[in-house]
């Protein structure tokens, strides 16, 4: 027999049949009897359950890109956290000693640093026996002695470079125990003879001084910029901050040195020979630099073999000879002719005239 077309009772036109595919299944509803579905709350259950599913699937594939992220923040979380404090502060503001150690969630403490029987050997020799050495906030010691006496192993040891046994602190850290970073943002070390080794600009190694900060020579930020002025400002590097490090004078690349450390901005300067090279100007300027620094609430220590330039410009003096300190104080109790005799093994006085200093060794 022929089957009748499926009318639509109201338009009395025939209607083609609705096809209900599920689960790539096709089923089509009888061309006679009308399709009974399910119970209200059986179908009420299927729709939700479904709806449900394709809410996870979005949801799933709406935060995919969050999950590498984050993935990506675990395995590389240095840079995670250099990024965040680049982004932390966008005023261009000259950050103070104080509120770089907020920043790095530090108190600021008055002891800047602290050793205390502190013993060091370079191979087979003795270069610190048990030395003691304190510097507080807005104090200049300088360090004095001959050839071979444990000046710079002092600041090495101080900062934790070599090997010494005894108590160090650096800030409220021992030295011996930070990563590089930590270590810099407490303290900015110069050392004897810095080379710099690409014909770099002045301006681009004055700004490696931030690179603790999370900033480069390549990205900026504005308190870094601040802070990178500043340092050249103070080192009178202005009309030499746009030439190669390869076209300067011995004196002037010791003064860009030390506009890099200046622009580390750390509460602690340590200077290792600074005006070693200097004409007399320009070592008062640094003198001037190391003093504006203290008057902030940092402190410095720099040695050097000028007795004059170190009475002069330091609080406290620290001689020492073979790894061992045989007078400390202010330079005109310390440095007297009997502990400058036994410093230097030569007759030698220390005179004040005015408001300067002359050492006078006798021939």
């Amino acid at each position: 027999c022929r089957r009748e077309p499926f009318i639509d009772t109201r338009t009395r036109r025939p209607r083609r049949r609705r096809v209900h595919r599920r689960r790539n299944r096709s089923r089509r509803h009888h061309w006679l009897r009308r399709h009974r579905s399910a119970p209200s709350g059986s179908r009420s259950r299927r729709a939700r359950s479904r709806a449900l599913a394709v809410a996870k699937r979005i949801r799933w594939r709406r935060f995919a890109g969050m999950r590498r992220y984050c993935r990506a923040s675990s395995a590389n979380g240095h840079r995670t956290k250099a990024r965040r404090r680049r982004r932390a502060h966008w005023w261009p503001r000259i950050r103070t000693h104080r509120s770089a150690a907020r920043v790095t969630g530090r108190r600021y403490m008055n002891s800047l640093l602290s050793m205390h029987a502190v013993t060091a050997d370079l191979g087979a020799t003795r270069a610190l026996d048990s030395v003691s050495l304190s510097v507080n906030a807005g104090e200049i010691v300088a360090i004095l002695g001959p050839n071979g006496a444990g000046k710079t192993s002092l600041m090495r040891a101080a900062l934790g470079l070599i090997g010494a046994k005894g108590v160090i602190a650096l800030g409220d850290a021992d030295p011996r125990t930070l990563s590089a970073r930590d270590r810099a943002l407490r303290a900015a070390y110069l050392p004897q003879r810095p080379q710099s080794i690409w014909p770099v600009k002045v301006a681009a190694l004055v700004a490696l001084g931030r690179f603790a900060h999370g900033a480069a020579p390549d990205r900026l930020a504005l308190r870094d910029q601040a802070a990178v002025d500043a340092a050249i400002e103070a080192c009178s590097l202005g009309s030499l901050q746009h030439r190669g490090m390869d076209e300067l004078s011995g004196g002037e690349k010791a003064r860009a040195h030390l506009a890099r450390a200046l622009a580390q901005q750390a509460p602690l300067l340590l200077l290792d020979e600074p005006i070693a090279g200097l004409d007399p100007a320009q070592a008062l300027g640094v003198a001037e630099v190391l003093q504006s620094h203290a008057a902030a609430g940092g402190g410095a220590v720099f040695s050097t073999h000028d007795i004059a330039f170190a009475a002069g410009t330091a609080h406290r003096v620290v001689l020492m000879k073979s790894g061992r300190v045989i007078a400390e104080g202010p330079a005109i109790e310390a440095l007297t002719p009997a502990a400058l005799e036994s410093a230097y093994g030569r007759p030698a006085r220390l005179e004040r005239i005015g408001d300067d200093f002359a050492a006078i060794f006798e021939r």
